[in-house]
């Protein structure tokens, strides 16, 4: 995009780069890119967008998980869930919430789990979404568990 200005697309282009790059196992570059996609989706001339800013924040929540920085991966899905919120965008939060029950039950974190995952089950099912069932299984599974 060098000699293009488009401020969107260049935050767009940065959250998709930094996706590209955590499934490459390239972490570093991956985390560059998406803090610079949240930066630059929160300066653009029309106002923050706060869902896209969101959404850099779930992937960047993944590229920490992947390279086992489980506690900075919780920062950033707050940062997500809290900015999904009221943005009419229920699916996405849910994948938060989901994605941070998971890393939580890594972090022994089990309580905090389960409420996680019955709120992602909750908002699932408000998209009619087939990802409920991934909520579910993971509730079944903790209850199998404890017993």
């Amino acid at each position: 995009l060098e000699g293009i200005d488009h401020p969107r697309g260049k935050a767009l282009l940065a959250l998709h780069l930094g996706s590209t790059y955590t499934a490459l196992e390239r972490h570093e570059a991956a985390e560059g890119e998406l803090l610079r996609a949240v930066e630059e989706f929160e300066g653009l001339p029309d106002g923050p967008d706060r869902f896209n800013m969101a959404k850099a924040r779930l992937r960047l929540a993944e590229n920490r998980r992947a390279c086992g920085r489980l506690r900075e991966a919780v920062e950033a899905l707050d940062l997500a869930v809290d900015g999904m919120t009221g943005v009419g965008s229920a699916y996405y939060a849910a994948q938060a919430l989901l994605l941070r029950g998971d890393v939580r039950t890594q972090l022994g974190e089990r309580e905090a789990a389960v409420e996680d995952w019955t709120s992602a089950r909750a908002l699932y099912a408000e998209e009619h979404s087939i990802h409920e069932d991934d909520a579910r299984h993971r509730l079944e599974q903790e209850g199998d568990e404890q017993q």
